[in-house]
């Protein structure tokens, strides 16, 4: 899993703000897209782990919300797994 954010509106449309992406891609295709990998400093990761003991949801996704909180970003996902941690994070639904 590489946690990612997107920042171009080419990338992810309609979104041309960043976008948490937690998914596994292809190093040839990474390359090919406008993402960025996020560095992982030991806030984020405490962050995490305090959303993680406060709402039923993975770690994975845990980091993912603590992401999206310190860029100010939007979860886009189709996971109902967010749905615990929709007041404190935005959350753009796929169908």
């Amino acid at each position: 899993l590489f946690p990612v954010h997107a920042q171009s509106s080419t990338c992810i449309p309609p979104y041309g703000h960043t976008v948490i992406l937690i998914c596994i891609i292809h190093p040839l295709l990474f390359e090919s897209l406008s993402l960025t990998l996020c560095e992982v400093r030991w806030k984020l990761v405490l962050d995490a782990a305090h959303i993680k003991a406060k709402h039923a949801i993975s770690y994975a996704d845990a980091f993912a919300t603590a992401l999206a909180q310190a860029e100010g970003a939007v979860v886009l996902t189709g996971d109902p797994e967010f749905k615990v941690v929709e007041k404190i994070v935005r959350i753009d639904w796929l169908a």
